[in-house]
């Protein structure tokens, strides 16, 4: 039996097969750089989104602050304006004294 027919066919099976392959992993390669790449600018996007968090926690933080450091200002005022009142009331009382001995 002579195989000279079938080298020429076995060869060309071979070389496709070996074609195949280096497409498929060509392919297969490009996939796996894109998820990759995508998956870089997730992280990339979590990231910013964390840092934006953080600067938002921090607003927050310093928003509560103002809001406690106003009302302390809101109670001093007030404390002040009780004061004034008490102050002119006694300042009263003194004039009417005063004329009622004059």
């Amino acid at each position: 039996m002579d195989i000279t027919p079938w080298i020429s066919t076995i060869v060309t099976i071979v070389l496709a097969m070996v074609t195949f392959y280096g497409i498929v992993n060509s392919r297969l390669a490009t996939l796996e750089a894109k998820h990759e790449a995508e998956q870089q600018a997730t992280r990339d996007s979590i990231e910013l989104l964390r840092a934006d968090v953080q600067q938002l926690g921090k607003i927050i933080e310093r928003q509560y602050k103002f809001e406690s450091d106003l009302n302390t200002a809101f109670k001093h005022i007030d404390e002040f304006r009780d004061n004034l009142k008490e102050i002119d009331n006694r300042l009263r009382t003194l004039e009417k004294g005063g004329k009622q001995n004059e």
